[in-house]
């Protein structure tokens, strides 16, 4: 009897060692299932990602030249919405039947235009060197890209450019002051109310006008010097980095010649135009006075 007691006793002791086994198995295997549940919860670190590994490479010029296409853009978008906000409002008058001037009406549609021409060249401009920013080595060689070797060859002979629109302006400027000057001669017969105010307010138009003419004048001087000391600045820039020749010289004088037949033909149509429009405000103006005259008698 003694020795089955003993029997159901250590059965009891081995099972009972058998379930706190497990139980500490079981504990075990809770604790793990945590601790990889946590070990594999993503974590949200904001991390900065860099498209190009070569960015850190990049030399100066083109880091400048990068921003100064995008602050391009920024410039010609603001041109753009000005210039539709000018053309919706043009628009609404003419469509609410109220007075415009025909001056703004043929002004504003080829501004728009030339506006929206120059905004999406730029545009793509900014897009195609954007797009190779992200795929250029400077780390290894000095790599000559398309975009880099179009932005040299228009820096190099955009001295021509600049310099033919800005005798076109100061051209311009002096049609529109002899223009003034012949106009005050013959309404007072005196050419003193053009650079003095007079009582008569009348007069005191075209003074005001040839001192903005002037002010224009120092404008366009201090924009010319500005925007060709600046392209000096810039392709010299690049020219220091590479250390040869980015483009022929062959090539360059090629490019600066058909600037200038295309610029001198710009030129000379403008200055036909204006002189046409100031020959057809005469023939206006002359025949609006005959018809006053034929009237009165």
């Amino acid at each position: 009897m003694e020795r089955f007691e003993t029997t159901i006793l250590n059965i009891e002791t081995v099972n009972d060692t058998n379930n706190n086994m497990i139980n500490s198995t079981q504990k075990l295997i809770n604790i793990n299932q945590d601790a990889i549940y946590h070990s594999k919860k993503p974590t949200y670190k904001k991390v900065k990602v860099r498209k190009n590994p070569f960015e850190n490479y990049f030399p100066i010029f083109y880091k400048k030249e990068l921003k100064i296409s995008l602050y391009t853009m920024i410039a010609w978008s603001i041109f753009l919405c000005l210039s539709i906000f000018l053309f919706s409002f043009a628009t609404f008058k003419i469509i609410s039947n109220e007075h415009i001037s025909n001056w703004l009406i043929c002004l504003t549609v080829p501004l728009l235009l030339i506006v929206i021409g120059l905004f999406t060249r730029y545009f793509i401009s900014y897009l195609n060197f954007k797009n190779e920013s992200n795929t250029i080595n400077f780390k290894d060689e000095k790599t000559l890209s398309f975009n880099i070797k179009k932005k040299y060859l228009a820096l190099k002979t955009g001295h021509i450019n600049i310099n033919w629109f800005s005798t076109l302006f100061y051209t311009l400027l002096v049609i529109a002051f002899i223009v003034n000057c012949v106009c005050c001669f013959l309404i007072s017969h005196s050419l003193k109310s053009v650079f003095v105010f007079s009582i008569n307010q009348n007069f005191n138009n075209f003074t005001i006008a040839t001192w903005i003419m002037g002010v224009l004048l120092i404008i366009g001087v201090m924009t010319q010097i500005t925007l060709l000391v600046y392209g000096y600045l810039r392709f010299s820039r690049i020219e220091n980095f590479y250390n040869f020749e980015i483009i022929s010289k062959e090539e360059i004088n090629s490019v600066k010649k058909k600037n200038n037949i295309r610029n001198s033909i710009i030129y000379f149509l403008t200055i036909f135009s204006v002189f046409f429009l100031i020959f057809v405000v005469y023939k206006t103006v002359k025949r609006k006075k005959q018809t006053n005259i034929t009237i009165k008698n």
